[in-house]
């Protein structure tokens, strides 16, 4: 059962709801639980989500971080670390679907990476991973290749 976790003026497309607290101990237990955010739409729309974790792993809450179009999204760091805060999350891991199947990181892509890397440092927030997900379930992790 969810359970709303904080009433707020959140943006538009912007969710934060509790999860049942799921431990990731894998880039593939990530990819799976990231998975399970989208709906049929996987190979239509590019979309953005966020999962909160507690110091063990765990779980504490997701968050719809944007809807994109056919080829892009984009990731606010604002938003992503606001709903960090609000979860009291020791660490984050962020992930966007590539509906072309293709999960190659685009320019754009490291770029958004370094970027939260960055803040994830001043934040004392750390980023477990960004992972690109296509429609056939394939994915790619930054942290397994060594981006963060």
């Amino acid at each position: 059962m969810k359970k709303e976790l904080k009433a707020f003026n959140a943006p538009q497309n912007v969710d934060i709801v509790c999860e049942p607290a799921v431990a990731i101990t894998a880039p593939d237990k990530l990819a799976n639980q990231f998975r399970s955010l989208w709906a049929d739409d996987i190979g239509e729309i590019e979309r953005a989500y966020a999962l909160f974790l507690n110091h063990a792993n765990k779980v504490k809450a997701y968050c719809l971080l944007s809807v994109g179009g056919l080829t892009n999204t984009v990731i606010d760091g604002r938003i992503l670390w606001k709903r960090a805060i609000d979860c009291m999350a020791t660490s984050v891991a962020i992930a966007h679907n590539h509906p072309s199947g293709k999960v190659e990181a685009s320019i754009p892509d490291v770029e958004i990476t370094k970027t939260i890397k960055q803040q994830s440092i001043i934040m004392n927030i750390r980023l477990l991973d960004h992972l690109i997900i296509a429609p056939d379930g394939s994915y790619y992790s930054f942290a397994e290749n060594g981006e963060i």
